[in-house]
Formats: C-alpha cells, sequence, structure tokens
C-alpha cells in the first residue's frame, strides 16, 4: 500500500528509518560513520597499522584487507566509494573494482570468505 507522504515526514518501513524529501525516501544511518573510522575499526580488528594500508603494499593480507574494507564501507556502511577511497589514498574506480573482487573472491575462496563474513559483523 503506497501512502502519501510529506517533505520532511520521517517514515518507519522494515525496520529503518526514511526521511521524505522532494517526494523521494532516503534512508536515514542510525549513526554516522566515516571513511576514517571504518579503516581504524577494521586494522584494530586484524591487528594491522592503518598506515600500511594505505601505502602502496601489495602483501597478500594487506591487499585482502584493502579489498575487505573497500566492500564493507561502500556495501555494509554505506559510504559513497570517492569517501571510502579518500581514506586509503586510492581511486574511486579502484573502490569499486575492489568491491567486485570481493563478491568474487567470497564465492571461491572459504578463508576470505570467513573474514569478510567477520567484518561484515563488526559492523552490523
Amino acid at each position: 500500500m503506497i501512502h502519501k507522504v510529506n517533505h520532511g515526514d520521517i517514515v518507519e518501513y522494515g525496520g529503518n528509518r526514511y526521511k521524505a524529501v522532494g517526494g523521494y525516501l532516503y534512508l536515514q544511518r542510525k549513526y554516522v560513520i566515516t571513511a576514517k573510522d571504518v579503516l581504524q575499526k577494521l586494522c584494530r580488528f586484524y591487528g594491522i597499522d592503518p598506515d600500511a594500508v594505505c601505502r602502496q603494499d601489495r602483501r597478500r593480507r594487506l591487499a585482502d584487507l584493502r579489498t575487505i574494507y573497500c566492500f564493507c564501507a561502500v556495501k555494509v556502511c554505506g559510504l559513497h566509494p570517492r569517501e571510502a577511497a579518500s581514506a586509503i589514498e586510492r581511486s574511486r574506480s579502484t573502490v569499486i573494482t575492489s568491491v567486485k573482487r570481493a563478491a568474487t573472491y567470497s564465492e571461491v575462496d572459504r578463508v576470505f570468505a570467513a573474514r569478510l563474513a567477520e567484518a561484515k559483523a563488526l559492523f552490523m
């Protein structure tokens, strides 16, 4: 059933809160999280220095953490890829590619899928 909403109305649906602006409903975040917060939380969980993630290091552990960070920042926390990219000093297209790569890796690699599930649980 569709209800008419006025500008500025708050609508609860499916456990989420939406705000009506200009005829569209926008999801309201329950809490505001920044890209740096996501990076700090993941680095603390995995025991890695956040500066090491920003470097041009291609070691498997750091590359996987960057991929997991991109997925969590964009898909789980709802940040824009540009915001996520600025935190790890990469481009927006790199973040988008990493999000796709995380979905592909999780289907093939069980260890990566377990790490991704642990990381997603941190932000739920």
